[in-house]
């Protein structure tokens, strides 16, 4: 039982006696006071009848006309007249009544009041006795009535104390309720402070919850804080702010692997800060931390300004080491058109401390999930490579990645790439190129028919005749050796080149 339900309780049950004990008491007064009042009548009129026959002739047939007129007239259960040996002369006598109290009623109170007595005189004798006991129907009717008054007024009483009760205890529930809310908060991290009640007794208990509240708020901030200084010192480069090499392929890794087709390709563009030694020893460590975080902010204003949203929320920008800054966009096609922005922005905002030198070099390429991140950064580097060798300064492709014949197989049906890589099929299509195509290079029309057929993708008849059932998005066609037709579009190859 809740300890608000055991106040109630408590507080019935004592409302309850102390309204009982006053009943108890009030009835057993009125009940006393009613018997004393018996009691004088009884001996009132047994006095004023034994004078009124004291005066007149003591003949029986007076004396029994005398108490009839009495009995009849008045409310008496019995008048009895006596001679001083103790012989009944006259008796008049009725059954008890009580009236309209009920009978345990009258059982629990009872009143029985004392008879009258009175003497007769006749002369200087005594002629008899008279003995007088009135009825108790009217005392136990007023003794009930009263009782059932109480009865009601108690009850109304005891109604009206047990809503002051409850709104009493609602109104001490409502900050226990408000602590035992504020340490759940606590136990989910959500610090909150209550407001203080006014009773003593609540407002020290809110005073201490809020007090602790705001010591534990304080201390878990600074652990956080803590934490994330830590998180950040171990996952990123603290001059650039971009994450490490462990953290970085970390998370590429899971972005390759996981199955989320808005994510299913995307962009990886490799920067290659060139000669960072000589530009450490011109100039100085202060400029140049000044130079790498001039050279992050261009990065991250050219995506900003060129990749879509989706890219933007979930790139992936890492330091893998001293002069390499690796850039993955998921979903992201115009890599090269952002390179080269890149490259434009980097140069123009670095010129003042690079004196017209060239500061990075940039290879890009395409990648698909299910693709291992080792060889994608493998043919960034070696485009790198190619790029150094040459002199070049402009940013290099590495090679047709697999996302570039997917879009070229699109464009050849008649459909864009997005809906070819949606369809029935193009996922079983992707993962079979990934293994077929392990270098960069134009897919073999055999090996388009052993994808198509790998992927349970609808084969083109050996006449080589294509229907329009066998046209449409996800659908790797050929056949060994020979070009398929649908819809008029021919796989003259990809890119304007022909099939291997």
């Amino acid at each position: 039982m809740s300890l608000f339900r055991q106040l109630m309780l408590a507080i019935a049950l004592t409302t309850l006696l102390s309204f009982m004990g006053s009943a108890v008491v009030s009835l057993l007064s009125s009940r006393h006071y009613l018997e004393q009042q018996l009691i004088l009548k009884n001996e009132d009129n047994a006095s004023a009848l034994a004078l009124l026959i004291t005066q007149q002739s003591k003949d029986p047939v007076t004396i029994e006309l005398y108490v009839a007129a009495l009995f009849d007239n008045g409310h008496y259960e019995l008048i009895l007249v006596r001679d001083p040996k103790g012989k009944t002369i006259v008796e008049r006598k009725s059954p008890p009544d009580t009236g309209d109290a009920p009978v345990w009623f009258t059982r629990l109170l009872p009143i029985k009041p004392t008879p009258g007595h009175a003497q007769i005189s006749d002369g200087w004798k005594q002629y008899g006795t008279i003995e007088l006991r009135s009825q108790s129907k009217f005392a136990y009717g007023e003794l009930w009535q009263g009782a059932t008054s109480m009865a009601g007024w108690l009850l109304l009483a005891g109604a009206i104390s047990g809503w002051i009760a409850a709104m009493i205890l609602r109104r001490l529930r409502e900050p226990l309720s408000r602590v035992v809310d504020q340490a759940r908060a606590i136990c989910e991290r959500r610090f909150s402070t209550i407001e203080e009640p006014k009773v003593p007794e609540l407002k020290q208990l809110a005073f201490a919850m809020n007090t602790m509240v705001g010591r534990l708020k304080t201390m878990f901030e600074e652990e956080a804080a803590r934490l994330e200084a830590v998180r950040r010192e171990v996952n990123y480069d603290l001059v650039s702010g971009f994450a490490n090499r462990m953290f970085f392929f970390s998370q590429f890794s899971n972005l390759l692997n996981k199955s989320d087709e808005s994510a299913g390709h995307g962009s990886l563009l490799l920067l290659r800060i060139v000669d960072l030694a000589a530009i450490n020893k011109r100039l100085g460590r202060v400029d140049t931390d000044k130079f790498l975080k001039i050279l992050a902010k261009s990065i991250e204003t050219s995506i900003e300004l060129h990749a879509g949203r989706y890219a933007r929320a979930k790139r992936l920008i890492g330091r893998l080491n001293g002069t390499d800054i690796a850039v993955a966009l998921p979903g992201f096609e115009d890599a090269e058109v952002l390179a080269n922005e890149m490259l434009r922005s980097i140069t123009g905002n670095l010129s003042h401390l690079s004196d017209g030198a060239t500061v990075v070099r940039i290879s890009f390429i395409d990648y698909l999930q299910g693709q291992e991140a080792g060889p994608l950064m493998g043919q960034l580097d070696g485009a790198l490579a190619e790029i150094e060798a040459s002199g070049e300064e402009k940013p290099r492709r590495c090679g047709r990645g697999a996302a570039y014949y997917f879009r070229a197989v699109g464009a050849a049906v008649g459909h864009g790439h997005r809906e070819w890589l949606a369809a029935p099929g193009g996922l079983a299509c992707r993962r079979f190129w990934q293994q077929e195509i392990a270098a960069p290079g134009v897919p073999s029309a055999d090996a388009l028919y052993r994808g198509g057929r790998m992927a349970n993708c609808r084969q083109v008849p050996a006449d080589g005749n294509a229907s329009a059932n066998d046209c449409g998005p996800g659908y790797c066609r050929g056949a060994p050796g020979r070009q398929p037709a649908c819809g008029g579009s021919q796989f003259t190859g990809f890119g304007g080149q022909p099939f291997r």
